[in-house]
């Protein structure tokens, strides 16, 4: 599901990343762990589309996120440690504008998101501001975020 080969990223004067191999089995579960400055969060943002490598190779369930990143970043759901949420809007309205943002049809809009309030256990709270959350149900905002596309 994911293949990450021989990928570089160099900033001037700092190699970041020389020449790291992964490969994530569908089912697997993998962390990245080491010390603070060591690459983690650069190796992540660019498997994740934010950040282009210098070198090296990225595909997601077979797609390349440097040849076909739109169709790459769709084959995984993505939460980073601060995600972006509209703190204004409810809960359902957040996950109906972040749905379309990923490309789901209207006719099936609503079925994604009434499945993702129910994954993330949030249906109690579908028509409440975001920005009167508690952190834990802000983060389970962002798992539903990542998850309304249904990603493999």
């Amino acid at each position: 599901m994911i293949n990450v080969t021989n990928l570089h990223k160099s900033y001037p004067n700092q190699t970041v990343i020389d020449g790291i191999d992964i490969e994530v089995k569908k089912g697997e579960i993998a962390a990245l762990v080491g010390q603070n400055g060591t690459g983690k969060s650069t190796s992540i943002k660019m498997i994740t589309g934010y950040l282009q490598p210098d070198e090296g190779e990225i595909i997601l369930n077979g797609v390349s996120m440097q040849k076909h990143p739109r169709e790459a970043k769709a084959q995984f759901g993505y939460v980073p440690e601060n995600a972006p949420l509209y703190l204004d809007m409810s809960v359902r309205e957040h996950l109906k504008f972040r749905g379309r943002l990923q490309g789901i049809s209207l006719k099936n809009l609503r079925t994604s998101v009434d499945e993702v309030l129910e994954k993330c256990s949030l249906e109690g709270v579908r028509n409440r501001r975001i920005k009167s959350l508690s952190k834990g149900y802000r983060q389970r905002v962002a798992l539903a975020d990542a998850l309304v596309s249904s990603p493999p």
